[in-house]
């Protein structure tokens, strides 16, 4: 007999904030510049220390709340690819969804793949600007 649906996920959280835990810093985001340390992971919130790359930003304490990331970790368990867009539906603001899908990058067995883009007309190569997709590529949940 398997573990009703939230007690699969209860697991796949816990998991998921052990990787977290685990990982050696810095880490650095699919997304925008710098780099950032995890702190802690609970399942309250995970706290990163940013440190930007762009002069004149202030390195930063940032708090991500657990719900949010066990929602988003839900939606990657299902192995569709992950979007910034559906990252920051679930935490609004570009840097809501941004920390999300910063921090699932990281975890292993997530794939990360950019979509291609074509050099511009000047000539500057786009990849910056082009959309980041997660994918998990260990089991499904249903």
């Amino acid at each position: 007999m398997s573990a009703p649906p939230d007690a699969r996920l209860d697991a796949a959280f816990a998991a998921l904030l052990r990787a977290l835990r685990g990982l050696p810093g810095p880490c650095a985001p699919p997304v925008g510049a710098g780099e950032f340390d995890i702190l802690y992971a609970s399942e309250r919130e995970v706290v990163v220390w940013y440190t930007p790359a762009r002069d004149g930003v202030e390195q930063r304490e940032v708090a991500i709340p657990g719900a949010l990331l066990r929602a988003a970790w839900a939606l990657a368990l299902r192995g569709a690819p992950l979007d910034e867009a559906a990252l920051r539906a679930l935490a609004p603001g570009a840097s809501g969804g941004r920390w999300l899908l910063a921090l699932l990058a990281q975890v292993p067995g997530v794939e990360t793949l950019r979509e291609p883009v074509e050099a511009g007309r000047d000539g500057r190569d786009e990849a910056a600007d082009s959309p980041v997709f997660l994918i998990w590529r260990g089991p499904t949940e249903g």
